[in-house]
This record gives structure tokens, C-alpha cells and sequence, in this order.
């Protein structure tokens, strides 16, 4: 098993006999008293190895991807070029919805925002934008969750 540098060398320095076996409890590590392990054992973390080997329940992908690529519900970030100015709807207490279109290539899709209208002012038309959010392939459009940087996108 490959253990990374950073955890290897924590558990070089961390114990006066030398090198830990990845079979001891939690409880060895430096802050790790017996409630955080109780945590831990509720994740099915009991070990060492079991700490290296843990993996999220979720990843999310951040790598911007073609809208003809996507799969209806499909949750991804599209970069494109802001076709439409920003509008802001509001409808009943405290609701509003930020519209927009954006172009990616061809395609002309709609992008959605539920309840941030500050974000209104992010968006400018003519400038790249990357957003991710839910893919609706019967509307062509898109529920989004956040607006990135183009440049973390790519």
C-alpha cells in the first residue's frame, strides 16, 4: 500500500517507537481523543488505514463541460459568453429569480438563479462566465448553484 509523504511522515514524528502501524486505533494520533473517535467509528473510521482509505460521499466535478454532452439532471459547470442582460423577477415573499441567457458555440441556453439578485451585478453581457448548477435538457436550461471564475473552469 502507498501511504502519501505527508501522512507518513506525521506518523514517523508523531511516536516515540517509530513508524505506526496502520492497524491502531485513532486514538494514537495527536488530537484525537476518545470523543473525536467516537465520530470517527460513527463514519466506519476506526483505523489508521481506515483514516488513509476514507473517501467523500460526493464529488463534484468542476471541469467545464459541453452543454451537448450533458444528460438531463446532470449536475456540471458550462462556460460561455453572456448573450443577455441579467433580469431579476420577484414573486411573493421574500422569492425572485435572476434570468439570463448565455451562448456556448451555437447553443443559446437559459440560466436560472433562485434568490440571489446580488448576483445580478456579476453578470455582464459580452463577458465569459462559468456557472455551475443542474442541467434541464427538456428547457435547455440551466438551475445554477454558483458562478465561477472562467478560469478555474477550464
Amino acid at each position: 500500500m502507498v501511504i502519501p509523504i505527508c501522512f507518513y511522515k506525521l506518523l514517523r514524528n508523531r511516536t516515540e517507537r517509530g513508524i505506526m502501524n496502520l492497524h491502531q486505533p485513532l486514538t494514537v494520533l495527536p488530537g484525537v481523543g476518545p470523543k473525536s473517535a467516537e465520530k470517527f467509528t460513527k463514519l466506519g473510521i476506526e483505523s489508521l488505514q481506515d483514516l488513509l482509505l476514507y473517501f467523500p460521499f460526493r464529488y463534484e466535478d468542476f471541469k467545464s463541460k459541453n452543454v451537448l454532452e450533458l444528460e438531463d439532471g446532470e449536475k456540471a459547470v458550462i462556460s460561455g459568453v453572456v448573450a443577455t442582460p441579467a433580469n431579476v423577477q420577484y414573486y411573493g415573499y421574500k422569492r425572485n429569480r435572476l434570468r439570463f441567457t448565455i451562448k456556448q458555440g451555437e447553443v443559446v441556453l437559459a440560466v436560472n438563479f433562485f434568490n440571489q439578485p446580488y448576483l445580478a451585478d456579476k453578470v455582464e453581457v459580452g463577458s465569459t462566465i462559468a456557472i455551475f448548477g443542474k442541467w434541464d435538457k427538456a428547457k435547455a436550461s440551466l438551475t445554477g448553484m454558483m458562478v465561477r471564475s472562467p478560469s478555474m473552469a477550464m
